[in-house]
């Protein structure tokens, strides 16, 4: 799977002035993933990779969020 997220440049307060408003950004996400079938039961296998290309974004002014980084996940279902 390949998601995209895009949010457009915005102020911080009701002020629509230029020292109010946040830059727009991006984020692409990515995810892998793999399901067995094992009898009565299920494993899934997966990487999630998130802000693939390292992109630097504040939702809030002045609190940057992560760069790139990722998880496993492992899944049993029984």
């Amino acid at each position: 799977a390949y998601a995209l997220c895009y949010v457009g440049s915005r102020y911080t307060s009701s002020a629509n002035i230029p020292v109010n408003k946040v830059q727009p950004w991006y984020t692409s996400d990515i995810m892998l993933s793999y399901t067995w079938n094992l009898g009565n039961t299920q494993l899934q296998a997966g990487l999630e990779f998130n802000n693939i290309f390292n992109q630097q974004y504040e939702v809030i002014p002045n609190y940057p969020m992560p760069g790139l980084n990722g998880k496993g996940i492992l899944k049993y279902s029984f």
